[in-house]
């Protein structure tokens, strides 16, 4: 049972922990530290694996989508672009991997690991943005199937893909004026 929390004036109140935290302050610091040795060979054999299996589907799923786009389909335009996102992504896996390899410690220069954290932190949003996209129009296709015909349009996909690019481009774009370190983020 979960002791309930002490209320005391005003908008603050205390609340009793039900682990001591004696215990958690009488840790070492050694114990915080976790060694990268420990997962090394396993991050890189998974990041070699979905390597190997994410470039060829990514490249079959970009062909087949564009051969949709070029027909005049709404949401292939949304997946198409969506694996091109991860076509960028997949592309930066070795360069994690060689980084993971080397105990964390990146050797490839700076712009490398500025180019390399900007693909990934721009890659978690848009993927999760077109996502959002290609769920807004299965909706829209779906519930009002009749009524969305006429504005459902191949041109709106398109501005709202490359909106969606430029926006989430530019605000990880300040990346780029981080200093340079031996870590890579």
């Amino acid at each position: 049972m979960i002791p309930e929390p002490s209320h005391t004036p005003g908008n603050a109140s205390t609340v009793t922990s039900p682990v001591p935290v004696t215990g958690l302050l009488g840790m070492g610091a050694s114990s915080c530290n976790a060694s990268f040795e420990d997962t090394r060979v396993f991050l890189v054999g998974v990041y070699s694996a979905v390597f190997a299996v994410g470039l060829p589907a990514n490249c079959v799923t970009a062909g087949l989508t564009l051969l949709q786009v070029l027909q005049g389909n709404v949401l292939a335009v949304y997946l198409f672009s969506l694996a091109l996102c991860e076509l960028l992504y997949i592309g930066t896996l070795p360069l994690w991997a060689v980084y993971i390899q080397n105990q964390h410690r990146w050797t490839l220069g700076v712009w490398a690991c500025r180019v390399t954290g900007y693909i990934f932190f721009c890659n978690l949003y848009v993927s999760i943005l077109f996502l959002c996209c290609i769920s807004c129009d299965r909706f829209l296709a779906v519930v009002y199937a009749l009524e969305s015909r006429g504005h459902r349009q191949q041109r709106t996909a398109v501005l709202v893909s490359v909106s969606v690019f430029v926006l989430v481009g530019l605000a990880h774009s300040p990346v780029f004026r981080m200093g340079g370190e031996l870590t890579c983020f």
